[in-house]
């Protein structure tokens, strides 16, 4: 049908739940699938949503601000059967039907939702500040999207799987329908596919397997997946997305190999939407990017909408990162950076002082965006001093502003599995490991070296509330998250975050676990941790408590 130039009608009043008000029912409800799917001239996606427990004809239509992280891989698949399967336009006439497309295969006849009958349980920390206000007509939060939105013309942004030859769209479809095990990130506008942030294998410092290959995201925007010879032989596989990268077209970019076969490698555009965990991509997510050496001018187009961003409270960020590296770490910008947006200057980047190291930092340039095309020019200078130059990738993405509370709760939603059991097995694996290091060396060492832990964190100085340690630290002493991310966030050097204080290796936010075993001792001397002076393990695990008394250190004995 055509669809009506009229707004929508306002929604009706909310519907009553088991007998309960919708907007005053405590209930959370679980998304179970996407049955349609649906993008206007603004570039605005809604989702037909089929909850868990309801049936189909009390499907609701939810706009993209209230989808969060659980729901990435169906939005990817969303879009990418939107992408293959939308009819061309052809003679100026207008399909309304060429703007939304039926994703899940039982659902080919239009559902009419039904307005106001469940509330959503996507959570609003983890989407846009006012993220409930991003629907059309308002509503109060806690109810479902109520009227379904009109079916105008599409822009041009979508999947790179868009442009694919016709041979590879059963590639394109199976990357797109990945396990429900894995969370898909939101693909951007500039050839990036759905992607998996599907944590390692839990263990006791050792390196990640391989990453399973889901699909390609490679330089040379070919989506076909190869054998696994191919594979074998002329891929790259990233640890992040799970996509693959052709060996060549890596280093026709400039960027550097791993040097160990075994070593995690992480494509450039995932370090690029990575770079700051406060501010994760939202929407498009990548507007655009480019592969460039450390001088000469850089240029990056891309569509921008402003006032539409602006009411989400959203922002777009100029990011780089050195392409000599292989690993997720912070910003990284040529000596010399002096960039203009639509031809007024607003990014500046200065060689650092003698004998100084240079804060480096990603830029916003939200206020200088205009509606529609917008043109980012960058010019760059390379360090006279080197021989060998440089090579860096710019990206253009889209973020929301995240906070503290909005972090913890996404790291305590992906990375609580760590069972009791688990934490007692990983301590016993670190003791019988220190123990065959003292048995192996010819100083044999007196007292309790990598043995003891204290119930005061190393970060705050104050009693442990959540015990948690990095998934490849190789020691017994945990910390307390909340100090953790807190610092992390107020510390302005971006490539210097994320250490752990123990012993200084990594630890993203994907890599904290959940010490429960190691929390259950620490609650053992809940109210008395100023007392403490450590505690000591033995082989078993079982442990001593040491108390600081007057009269010197005292023993006591804990199962």
């Amino acid at each position: 049908t055509e669809p009506s130039s009229t707004p929508p009608p306002p929604p009706p009043p909310p519907q009553t739940l088991n007998g309960k008000m919708a907007e005053q029912a405590d209930e959370v409800f679980e998304v179970e699938d996407i049955l349609r799917y649906r993008k206007n001239e603004n570039g605005d996606e809604y989702f037909l949503v089929k909850w868990v427990g309801f049936p189909a004809s009390e499907a609701t239509w939810e706009p993209l601000a209230h989808m969060n992280e659980d729901c990435r891989e169906l939005i990817a698949k969303a879009r990418a059967l939107f992408a293959w399967n939308r009819p061309k336009v052809t003679g100026g006439a207008r399909q309304g039907a060429a703007n939304e497309v039926a994703v899940n295969s039982g659902s080919s006849p239009p559902i009419e939702a039904k307005q106001g009958s469940v509330s959503s349980r996507l959570s609003r920390d983890l989407t846009s500040p006012r993220g409930d206000q991003a629907a059309q007509p308002p509503k109060k939060k806690g109810r479902s999207s109520a009227t379904a939105p009109p079916a105008p013309a599409l822009n041009g942004n979508h999947s790179a799987a868009a442009a694919a030859p016709n041979g590879a769209a059963s590639a394109a479809a199976a990357a797109a329908s990945s396990s429900s095990s894995s969370k898909a990130a939101f693909g951007g506008s500039s050839g990036s596919q759905g992607r998996s942030s599907s944590a390692p294998p839990l263990g006791l410092a050792r390196t990640p397997g391989p990453p399973v290959l889901r699909g390609m995201r490679c330089t040379c925007n070919d989506p076909r997946i190869p054998s696994a010879e191919t594979v074998r032989k002329h891929l790259l596989v990233c640890y992040s997305c799970e996509n693959g990268l052709h060996r060549d077209c890596i280093r026709n970019t400039g960027a550097s190999l791993p040097k160990d076969p075994k070593e995690p490698y992480h494509c450039p555009l995932c370090r690029i939407e990575k770079i700051d965990e406060f501010y994760p991509l939202v929407g498009e997510g990548l507007l655009g990017h480019v592969f460039s050496k450390g001088s000469g001018n850089v240029v990056l187009n891309f569509h921008a909408q402003p006032a539409h961003w602006k009411r989400q409270e959203w922002a777009v960020h100029l990011r780089a990162v050195s392409l000599q590296s292989c690993d997720l770490r912070g910003p990284a910008w040529p000596y010399k950076v002096l960039g203009k947006i639509n031809g007024k200057a607003n990014v500046s980047v200065e060689p650092p002082k003698h004998l100084h190291t240079r804060r480096e930092q990603c830029y916003n340039i939200t206020p200088l965006l205009r509606q529609g095309g917008n043109t980012m020019e960058l010019k760059c200078s390379a360090n006279p001093n080197k021989k060998e130059e440089d090579y860096f990738c710019y990206g253009i993405v889209l973020v929301k502003p995240g906070t503290i509370e909005s972090l913890i709760a996404r790291v305590t939603k992906s990375n609580s599995k760590f069972t009791a059991e688990d934490g007692k097995a990983r301590m016993h694996n670190i003791l019988a490991q220190t123990a065959a290091n003292e048995a192996g060396d010819e100083c044999q060492v007196a007292g309790n070296f990598g043995r003891t832990m204290k119930p005061l964190c190393p970060v705050s100085h104050c009693p442990i509330e959540t015990a948690v340690v990095g998934r490849n630290c190789n020691h017994l002493q945990v910390f307390d998250l909340h100090p953790y991310v807190s610092v992390n966030q107020r510390m302005r050097a971006l490539d210097k975050r994320w250490t752990c204080p123990v012993c200084a290796s990594p630890i993203r936010p994907n890599d904290i676990i959940f010490d429960k075993f190691a929390q259950t001792v620490l609650d053992s001397v809940r109210g008395k941790e100023e007392t403490v002076e450590t505690i000591v393990f033995s082989q078993d695990c079982t442990w001593n408590v040491h108390y600081y008394d007057k009269d010197g250190v005292r023993e006591h004995e804990s199962a």
